[in-house]
């Protein structure tokens, strides 16, 4: 750095009495235009530095980007954390001139800023298993005691002692998966703490989703509920369409859902829950086997019969039922699957037998 340039960009730092360990981007920020300017860069109407041979530095949020003039707009060359840009900056300036206390300083400095960010990156880390482990304790929970969590996340009222137990509980799972994680051991997965006959509850109240294997007729499904608001959840059963393209339940739209899974053809539903009676609504939009697979759709409402069972669905609306649907619910009524209970347009009521 020349020695000019070293000067003034120290003079700077001393008159406004910027520590190392206390600089925020604005600081860092008019320590960097400092520099530029003593280098000589003009700077144009919306503030970056322009150099002499055309590139220019353009100030974003918390970073320095390098940038070079190409047909229709700028390219990034280089980009820079301005915080840290302008550490080293002064960093050289002391160095160049000579001034070791202020080295020393930021030297100092530097070290406690590294330390600081490798606190955070920790503590983030440690958070991030926290809350796994949280979100795994709560399905365990709710799996050995249902009523009880299904009571307390709908907002009512519990004896004392069974929210006490509840929380306990909670605490001590939470705090066994924790110590599994720092052990670097894998987390129970999803079907240790669910099944048709006991689908889960959580998702029905809080932003989780719940996903998990079974064989119906000896061929796989993936069963998927996930939240969709407070009380609504979408429960999907092995793949609706083509792969990646499945149907949402809530919407009736194509949803372009890349995730893997298993079956030979799928439905898409949705459960509502009334926080108040506890009452739980179900609803299947459509079935559509992937591959037209003899049996599929039997294999398919027998997954769905044993879902809506768990939670209490007595009738469940079939909704945009056209020919193939209405040749499909009759058959199984005739077997003795279903028994149709009404009709209203496309949308028909429908027990499981």
């Amino acid at each position: 750095m020349k020695p000019a340039v070293a000067e003034q960009l120290l003079t700077f730092v001393k008159q406004r009495g910027y520590l190392p360990t206390r600089l925020n981007v604005a600081a860092a920020e008019s320590i960097v235009r400092v520099y530029y300017r003593a280098e000589g860069h003009a700077e144009d109407r919306w503030g970056n530095a322009v150099r002499a041979d055309g590139q220019r530095y353009h100030f974003q949020k918390t970073t320095v980007v390098r940038q070079s003039k190409y047909s229709g707009g700028w390219a990034t060359v280089r980009s820079w954390r301005t915080i840290d840009l302008a550490a080293v900056l002064v960093r050289e300036a002391a160095k160049d001139a000579g001034d070791a206390a202020t080295l020393a300083a930021w030297e100092e400095g530097k070290q406690k800023r590294v330390a600081q960010k490798k606190a955070r990156s920790e503590k983030s880390e440690r958070d991030r298993r926290t809350a796994m482990a949280s979100q795994t304790a709560l399905k365990r929970v709710a799996f050995e005691h249902p009523h009880e969590v299904f009571t307390n996340l709908r907002r009512q009222k519990l004896a004392d002692e069974v929210f006490d137990m509840l929380r306990s509980k909670a605490s001590t799972y939470t705090a066994e998966y924790l110590a599994a994680l720092e052990r670097g051991e894998q987390l129970p997965p999803d079907e240790a703490f669910t099944s048709v006959e006991q689908p889960p509850i959580v998702p029905l109240f809080l932003d989780r989703t719940q996903e998990w294997d079974v064989v119906e007729g000896g061929v796989p499904y993936t069963v998927r509920v996930a939240n969709h608001g407070r009380g609504m959840a979408s429960v999907t059963i092995g793949q609706s369409g083509e792969p990646g393209m499945g149907v949402d339940a809530f919407t009736g739209w194509l949803s372009h859902d890349v995730r893997e899974a298993k079956g030979d053809g799928g439905i898409s539903g949705r459960v509502h829950v009334d926080e108040e009676s506890g009452e739980v609504d179900g609803a299947l939009y459509f079935i559509m086997a992937r591959e037209k697979q003899r049996g599929a759709g039997a294999r398919l409402i027998s997954i769905w019969c044993a879902l809506m069972a768990g939670w209490g669905v007595k009738a469940w609306v079939g909704e945009a039922v056209g020919p193939e649907g209405e040749a499909f619910l009759t058959a199984l009524e005739k077997r003795g699957t279903l028994r149709i209970r009404g009709r209203r347009g496309s949308n028909w009521i429908v027990e499981c037998a």
